[in-house]
């Protein structure tokens, strides 16, 4: 199975990272070729495809995902995410200082639109990397 992760795809097409795209072209645009990105996705097969934080925000995707995709929202609690993020300087939208106040804004913020979103949720708090796996594969046979 291939794996395919549209911030890296993105980051790669314009050669800079996320942060870079976000401080000189703005959110918007990122948010434009995501959207972009998205729709050329249908020809896939046997692919995961691991989207950012913000690919709900706009429901032209998560149209265009359930086409071809089965989503799942990979849970995590605010605390959580700030612990699996710590030392990334990557997410323009979640600055080293104050992190976790950013994460729970921001899921407070999306958190409907996740579960709206997503065909499975996998709570994954108490849950290593393999688990996590395991039980999306396990969940994906259903």
């Amino acid at each position: 199975m291939a794996t395919l992760d549209m911030d890296n795809i993105i980051s790669g097409i314009l050669e800079m990272p996320i942060s870079k795209i976000f401080s000189k072209l703005g959110e918007g645009h990122f948010r434009h070729l995501e959207y972009e990105l998205c729709q050329g996705l249908d020809s896939l097969e046997n692919t995961v495809i691991a989207t950012g934080g913000g690919i709900v925000l706009d429901e032209r995707n998560i149209t265009a995902l359930r086409r071809y995709a089965t989503i799942f929202y990979l849970k995590a609690s605010p605390q959580k995410l700030a612990a699996n993020l710590e030392g990334d300087e990557t997410r323009p939208l979640l600055p080293q200082d104050g992190r976790l106040a950013a994460i729970t804004t921001l899921l407070a913020q999306r958190e409907h639109l996740y579960q709206a979103a997503s065909d499975f949720i996998v709570e994954t708090d108490a849950l290593n990397p393999v688990k996590i796996a395991q039980m999306v594969a396990k969940l994906y046979e259903v």
